[in-house]
């Protein structure tokens, strides 16, 4: 199931009972947009302390647009990954969501995330039909396929 949406407005209701279904796996996507790289830092930390991300089984980061970078990262994407390196699961990075894109996620919706080093590709199983988005990975030092 997917879940998620803009960092600042998840992060509030993560660990409440508003944000998570019970017993379910899901693949989590996150955004923002004009925010500081040490606020994004902290809001994601808290995130990690709320969510039980034992069902969490790939991640989705779509476009941080117009934030001010105050932390030694070259990029968000690079931040958030560090957080993630005890995790054993897909993580996708820019893919084209968020506060000024235009693509449809579907939220609550059954889905897949399938990552490879040439692309990232998310796949709703919806009752009637199957709806695929495939990005190509220009970037795949930001990427992490789950290991073997």
């Amino acid at each position: 199931m997917l879940i998620g949406g803009n960092l600042s407005s998840y992060s509030a209701i993560a660990g409440s009972k508003f944000h998570l279904p019970a017993d379910q796996d899901v693949i989590l996507f996150l955004e923002e947009v004009e925010e500081a790289l040490h606020d994004i830092d902290r809001l994601f930390y808290m995130l990690r302390l709320q969510l039980d991300f034992e069902r969490v089984k790939g991640i989705i980061f779509g476009t941080f647009n117009s934030i001010r970078f105050d932390l030694q990262f070259g990029s968000v994407e690079q931040m958030l990954v560090a957080h993630l390196h005890d995790l054993e699961i897909p993580i996708c990075c820019g893919f084209p969501v968020g506060s000024s894109s235009c693509l449809p996620l579907i939220e609550g919706a059954p889905c897949t995330l399938d990552v490879t080093p040439e692309q990232s590709v998310l796949t709703f199983g919806i009752e009637g039909q199957q709806q695929t988005y495939t990005l190509s990975n220009s970037e795949p030092q930001l990427l992490r396929e789950p290991s073997e």
